[in-house]
């Protein structure tokens, strides 16, 4: 559901405004592993989400101009960061339970019947498909949507939520290196201050959190 919240939030508004908003989703993964795994968020931690969503707007921003926006889109890429942050902590619980194998493959077949009747609400043809795009689904199958996450979870099962889905915050340094090598995009300023704000965070929390370990 949160996928679907994210894809209609872009129909709405500039996509770069809606990334900056779902990419903060590690804010809501640490709040709900306080809430529900009891993790505690120090000042550390704290300090390294900020610095992370603050990379991710200075990327996502980049040269575009706020303009008017429907105050639907953002509340939509709001409630699918909120979930994605759940869908992390709940992921987390269950893959330590049955493994992220089966997990990811009971989440996404459930997912997918659960999209059905939007397909049918919205009237698009369910079984008719175009072949041309055969590729892309297949490669957003199996490598964005199933090894992606297997090994997210994965690596979730050996760290807290809160810690582990702070690689979030590389999505965006890692879209834009992509379209400056396939693209030929340019490198930016707020490129390189993005970047560097993103890598200052995640050394923050990695090496405070080690520090933190050792006194808890």
């Amino acid at each position: 559901m949160n996928l679907l919240q994210l894809s209609l939030s872009i129909a709405y508004a500039k996509a770069a405004i809606v990334a900056v908003i779902f990419s903060s989703n590690p804010i809501f993964v640490a709040i709900f592993a306080a809430i529900m795994d009891k993790e505690r968020i120090p000042l550390f931690k704290a300090v390294g989400m900020l610095l992370g969503v603050l990379g991710i707007a200075a990327i996502s921003i980049d040269g575009q101009a706020l303009g008017d926006i429907n105050i639907l889109s953002p509340l939509l890429a709001l409630m699918s960061a909120v979930l994605y942050g759940l869908y992390t902590v709940v992921g987390r619980r269950a893959s330590s339970k049955i493994g992220s194998l089966k997990m990811n493959a009971y989440s996404f077949l459930i997912g997918s019947l659960a999209l059905l009747p939007f397909l049918l609400i919205k009237d698009i043809p369910v079984f008719k498909f175009d072949y041309s795009a055969c590729l892309q689904v297949v490669y957003l199958s199996v490598f964005v949507t199933g090894i992606a996450y297997l090994t997210y979870f994965m690596g979730l099962t050996r760290t807290g939520a809160g810690s582990g889905s702070m690689v979030f915050f590389l999505k965006p340094v890692l879209a834009s290196l992509f379209a400056i090598v396939f693209l030929s995009e340019r490198v930016t300023l707020n490129l390189v201050l993005g970047t560097a704000l993103i890598l200052l965070g995640m050394a923050v929390m990695l090496y405070w959190e080690g520090i933190w370990k050792k006194f808890v």
